[in-house]
This record gives structure tokens, C-alpha cells and sequence, in this order.
């Protein structure tokens, strides 16, 4: 049987030619019940072939992926870090920005498209903090 299984350093185990770890498989292959074809049901894009490849793959390194699947488990458990979130907030506070912009365009900017509308965003943004710098 072919191996259709390659590790890669950052991803871990990939199925050949796809971007489906085994990692994305071990809870099926955690539950007694999951027959490959179910799991090829939830994975329409694998075969048969490749899902019996992952579980043979997970069983023969049942330590190595375990270690890994709890560390993996661990990190989503815990959320994104602290300026991980605080760069989010500051990309919703822009995003804001942009929609109250794109919401209340003046009429000669409703036909900018690209880099154009970008130019006049920026534009508005660059006004907006002029105006806050001088109210301070």
C-alpha cells in the first residue's frame, strides 16, 4: 500500500496532495463507532485509500500524534494570546471606520472603484485625525 502521508514541520502528517492533516482526523479516529467511510463522508474530497492510510499512519505513531492532537487541543482551548486580541480589536475599530466611511460617502465618491475609493478613504481617515488632533 502506497503511503499518501508526508510530514511537513509546520502542519504535521498531510495526506498527499492535500492541506488535510491527520490531526484533523484523530477525534474520528478516537471514536470506537467511525468507520473510514464515514470519516470519508465528513471528508468528501479524501478516498477510502487515504483515510485508511491516516489511521494506519495513527496507529503506527500513536504517541508522537497524541502528544501533538493534546498540545493542539490545548492551544485552541486557551484562545487567541493577549495582543493577538488587542490587534483584533484594533483591526474592528478600523473596520468600523470603514463602514461609517463607505456608509456616508459624499456623491462624487460613489463611483471610485480600487484604488481610487482606497485614496479617498485614506483621505478621510488622514481628515478624521486632524480633526481629533485639534479638539485635544
Amino acid at each position: 500500500m502506497a503511503t499518501v502521508t508526508e510530514t511537513y514541520e509546520m502542519t504535521g502528517p498531510n495526506i498527499i496532495g492535500m492541506r488535510i492533516t491527520v490531526y484533523h482526523l484523530v477525534p474520528y479516529f478516537l471514536k470506537p463507532n467511525y468507520t473510514e467511510q464515514q470519516i470519508q463522508e465528513l471528508y468528501p474530497l479524501l478516498s477510502l485509500r487515504q483515510v485508511a492510510a491516516a489511521r494506519a499512519y495513527f496507529l503506527a505513531n500513536y504517541d508522537a500524534v497524541m502528544k501533538r492532537h493534546l498540545e493542539i487541543e490545548a492551544r485552541n482551548a486557551a484562545g487567541n494570546p493577549p495582543e493577538v486580541r488587542e490587534y483584533m480589536a484594533q483591526l474592528h475599530e478600523k473596520y468600523k471606520l470603514l463602514r461609517h466611511w463607505y456608509a456616508n460617502r459624499r456623491p462624487e465618491e460613489m463611483e471610485l472603484r480600487g484604488k481610487e475609493m482606497l485614496d479617498a478613504y485614506h483621505k478621510w481617515r488622514l481628515s478624521q485625525a486632524e480633526t481629533a488632533d485639534k479638539e485635544q
